[in-house]
């Protein structure tokens, strides 16, 4: 579900239901071209609110650019792989997990993310990037 093709098409089956649409938030940077698209070929890419995740680079260029759509973007952790490897290793050896009220590892743990927006979009954009 988490693909540019699947977001495409739920984004059609939703404009196709609803006549305002007010905003729309995606899970992650790939999915939010495809609701994008989906709204152009809609002719219904005017007021509404984007929100994606992981700052793509072409999605952090765009708000670079003063995109009407898409004024802010949220990093994925960056921290969040070394976070859990931390979490297994504890887990593994029996570690107490300073902090947590429980001794095992938690099922939910909320990592801190940045916002990007206009203004601070250059320190985020990596046009060499894979991503």
């Amino acid at each position: 579900y988490w693909s540019r093709e699947k977001a495409f098409e739920v984004m059609q089956t939703l404009l196709t239901k609803f006549s305002q649409i007010d905003a729309v938030w995606t899970g992650d940077d790939d999915m939010l071209h495809g609701v994008l698209i989906a709204l152009r070929q809609a002719g219904r890419d005017k007021n509404i609110v984007l929100v994606g995740g992981a700052c793509e680079k072409n999605i952090v260029k765009m708000i670079m650019d003063g995109h009407p759509l898409i004024e802010v973007d949220f990093t994925y952790p960056p921290n969040m792989i070394a976070t859990a490897i931390n979490l297994a290793v504890m887990g593994l050896k029996g570690e107490s997990l300073n902090g947590f009220y429980q001794k095992g590892i938690p099922r939910k743990i909320i990592l801190s993310t940045e916002t990007v927006t206009r203004q601070n979009a250059k320190d985020y954009y990596f046009p060499d990037s894979v991503f």
